[in-house]
């Protein structure tokens, strides 16, 4: 639930606690794909794109077909100033998906 929830409603060090757990999980459960969106939306919340753009990246290797995992690698991208690598990304989602909310709304503030 944790993983879910805005950063500014999480202390620093609950995140942490999150994050250790999270790679407890990932242990126990390798290439899990919700182990592994959760750890990449841990990542992005504490401020770290790059390690969140690694984990949708993998997420976008096992699932191509998953418009959630390219919306969420093009946020990662985004917050990294990756502006060109984050709408191809949401192009790949909207050709998946031509509604795809979290991709249309990250669209308009990367155009």
């Amino acid at each position: 639930q944790f993983a879910l929830a805005p950063a500014a409603t999480v202390s620093a060090k609950t995140w942490v606690s999150v994050r250790e757990t999270l790679q407890m999980a990932e242990k126990l459960f390798p290439g899990d794909e919700n182990v592994l969106t959760a750890l990449g939306g841990v990542s992005g919340e504490t401020g770290d794109p790059a390690r969140a753009a690694v984990y949708f990246e993998e997420l976008t290797r096992r699932k191509p077909k998953n418009p959630n995992y390219w919306a969420n690698l093009a946020r990662a991208q985004s917050d990294q100033r990756q502006f060109e690598e984050a709408r191809a990304s949401l192009d790949h989602a909207l050709k998946i998906e031509p509604a795809h909310p979290a991709a249309l709304r990250s669209l308009t503030s990367i155009t």
